[in-house]
């Protein structure tokens, strides 16, 4: 916590504030963990946790913001509950099987919920984090990408789909151009896993900022064995397809 404060000391700009808040426990009956943990469920949190904030943009812990991040808050305008980007149709989700249970359209889109804008004054006036406890409570351990399959499922028809550059998949498979955008580390493993720096096509970006940070990563301090074997045939892929 100390060196992410350090960084943003040394990185601010004018208006600029930081708080880091203690978290609740995040773990619900029925909710299925992503790769072991469940913290990604905060984001149904967040209507509690900012209860004088009306419109909040959330970012997973595994992008690059190359923009400016006035120009994502100035598209969401609506009154839908969500606002999103990286969208593809139901049919090529992981979660399909489920979308089908729920009797959603497969041709319909659906969002990956990395960088997500929410309407946290409708989020409460709905009771939208009530809604999505009902759901989980319904479909019990059926969220194979655990709480963005809750969100699709309850929010299915309530988002708004924002332009391409807001979300953009920086798999380790292929090179991007760093253009202006917010760069999306999804998939596995990641720029900071071992042996990454040599395999992963958009290290890259990853070195260009945490370089200037004041966090001086260490892969090896963060390493997990047990991890590193679940993650083991995706590390094969990159690593062959670099070779070829």
């Amino acid at each position: 916590k100390q060196l992410i404060f350090k960084t943003f000391e040394k990185l601010k700009k004018e208006h600029h504030t930081l708080e880091i808040k203690e978290a609740p426990s995040m773990k619900i009956p029925g909710a299925n963990a992503l790769v072991g943990n469940f913290t990604a469920y905060g984001r149904l949190f967040l209507g509690e946790l900012l209860p004088k904030t009306d419109m909040i943009l959330y970012l997973d812990s595994d992008v690059i913001v190359n923009l400016d991040i006035d120009d994502v808050f100035n598209q969401m305008i609506g009154n839908e509950m969500l606002f999103v980007s990286g969208v593809g149709e139901r049919n090529w989700s992981l979660d399909k099987q489920l979308y089908k249970k729920v009797n959603l359209k497969m041709d319909g889109l659906c969002f990956n919920s990395g960088i997500l804008g929410i309407n946290l004054k409708k989020w409460r006036e709905d009771k939208a984090f009530d809604k999505c406890l009902d759901n989980i409570k319904k479909y019990p351990n059926q969220f194979l990408s655990a709480d963005q399959a809750v969100l699709n499922v309850t929010f299915h028809d309530d988002f708004k789909v924002l332009s391409k550059n807001i979300n953009i998949g920086a798999l380790g498979l292929y090179s991007q151009e760093f253009n202006n955008g917010i760069y999306h580390f999804i998939g596995l493993p990641k720029p900071w896993h071992p042996l990454m720096k040599r395999y992963h096509k958009n290290y890259f970006m990853w070195e260009l900022y945490i370089t200037r940070s004041a966090l001086q990563f260490n892969y090896l301090k963060y390493f997990n064995l047990f991890q590193f074997m679940r993650q083991i045939n995706s590390y094969k892929r990159i690593i062959l397809t670099h070779k070829n």
